[in-house]
């Protein structure tokens, strides 16, 4: 197969832009991890944002004993705000749901703006024992980052 001129042209810019965009995606991956705003800090992660229905949790209302389900916390972040991982512990029927998010280590000093970011924590449960369970969310309330607590209940059959 011969390609035309048009066929050489249109390669070249689609390698061009492929190489642009990697080369902006190296440059910001470096810039997150200068000295003068590094991710380095492991947070409880904010659940709660002050306002009327700001804590967002999703599980369903039954479940049965024994078989897994997903728990789905959401958490604020931002520009300075990366999203980590999730603690679950199970005892008995009480959950305990721990989302954790890193935050620049000193984000009050770098060039972040306030824009808000939703991140998703999923948190798989299985409880081994049927009756009306706890699930406890552990987390941070915003404005203040005080630590907070929030429970919901489930059937197991």
């Amino acid at each position: 197969m011969r390609l035309g001129i048009k066929d050489v042209d249109l390669r070249m810019l689609v390698n061009l832009r492929m190489a642009l965009c990697a080369s902006a995606l190296l440059f910001v991956g470096c810039s997150l991890t200068t000295d003068s705003g590094h991710f380095a800090t492991r947070q409880p992660s904010v659940i709660d944002r002050g306002g009327a229905d700001s804590v967002h949790i999703t599980m369903p209302a039954t479940v049965i004993v024994g078989t897994s389900f997903n728990i789905v916390v959401t958490t604020y972040g931002g520009d300075c705000v990366l999203q980590g991982d999730t603690q679950v512990a199970v005892n008995g029927r009480i959950a305990e749901i721990r989302p954790f998010d890193v935050f620049q280590a000193n984000a009050e000093s770098a060039e972040c703006t306030r824009n808000i970011v939703l991140f998703a924590h999923g948190a798989p449960v299985t409880f081994l024992e049927q009756g009306s369970a706890t699930i406890r969310i552990f987390g941070r309330k915003d404005p203040g980052k005080v630590d907070i607590a929030v429970e919901r209940t489930i059937q197991v059959n």
